[in-house]
């Protein structure tokens, strides 16, 4: 029940676009910054002080490798969207400033946060870790913020990217999609959280390494858009990098997988741009801006 009606509030300020995911976050986010503050006093307090905490190890571990392409999923999804959001920034420099303090900062915060007070309670997860310290009301508001705002920038996102597909209002790919994502969260999807992140930290990277090599070496940092300007609606090259990276990130044991995904992604789409470069091959269809 807690995941249905959870969904149905993440699916309401994405439906209302921008200024509803605006109007949460500053609601949302300082509650986070304060309770999961709370909750790490309360964890360094009760075992003892930051030199313990420093000195405790966790009871599992994994490979370093491992350990990379799970810290790349978590980031690569968010990183690939960020434009979504930052395109409403008043400035470039703006833009940077906040994608550069909320990854670097915020983020690494909260991190911190979740990494003390698994090392005091054992427990790998936040919210449940300061349930264990007593903080009821504050391990709420801390899962209910953190789910809430990112789940509705990814509602967001994926609503703008569906919309410029099957070209249907935005809005009502949010209900659908909304309606699905809430059924499969009911489900028990973050039962395989971990899995997942292993599976975004192979498949994202080479997304964003394919929109790299387009706009460096392919049109040479220059877009052209606005009205009556002609776009490519099928751009198989792209599918076939992004297909070939993704194998090699898979099953190429060697070196760090998230960044032999990006890497094989960005080469192969040079390549095969380059090599259909006279020939159009595998371009299909054009879209001319109303």
């Amino acid at each position: 029940m807690a995941a249905f009606w959870g969904g149905i509030l993440m699916l309401l300020t994405a439906y209302y676009g921008y200024k509803g995911i605006s109007l949460l976050s500053k609601i949302a986010v300082p509650l986070i910054v304060i309770t999961a503050t709370i909750g790490m006093i309360v964890a360094v307090k009760q075992v003892g002080g930051w030199n313990v905490v420093a000195s405790m190890k966790p009871e599992q571990s994994m490979g370093l490798g491992a350990g990379i392409v799970m810290v790349v999923g978590s980031f690569a999804g968010g990183a690939s969207a960020q434009a979504d959001i930052t395109r409403y920034a008043k400035s470039t420099k703006v833009a940077w400033l906040g994608t550069i303090f909320g990854y670097m900062v915020a983020n690494v915060f909260i991190i911190m946060a979740g990494f003390v007070t698994t090392v005091a309670t054992g427990i790998g997860d936040l919210p449940s870790a300061m349930l264990q310290l007593g903080l009821g009301i504050p391990a709420l508001l801390v899962l209910i913020g953190a789910q809430w705002t990112t789940n509705d920038n990814n509602l967001y996102t994926s609503s703008l990217g569906l919309a410029n597909i099957i070209n249907v209002d935005r809005s009502k790919i949010v209900l659908v999609s909304g309606v699905i994502a809430t059924l499969v969260g009911v489900a028990g999807l973050s039962n395989y959280f971990a899995d997942w992140l292993v599976l975004l930290g192979i498949g994202v990277p080479p997304m964003a390494g394919i929109i790299l090599a387009d706009y460096f070496f392919i049109s040479n940092q220059k877009y052209e858009y606005g009205k009556g300007s002609e776009y490519c609606q099928w751009n198989i090259n792209a599918f076939i990098s992004w297909g070939v990276a993704c194998l090699v990130g898979y099953f190429v044991n060697w070196g760090i997988a998230s960044l032999n995904s990006l890497i094989v992604g960005m080469v192969v789409y040079i390549i095969l741009m380059k090599v259909n470069e006279d020939k159009k091959i595998g371009l299909i269809g054009t879209y001319i801006e109303p």
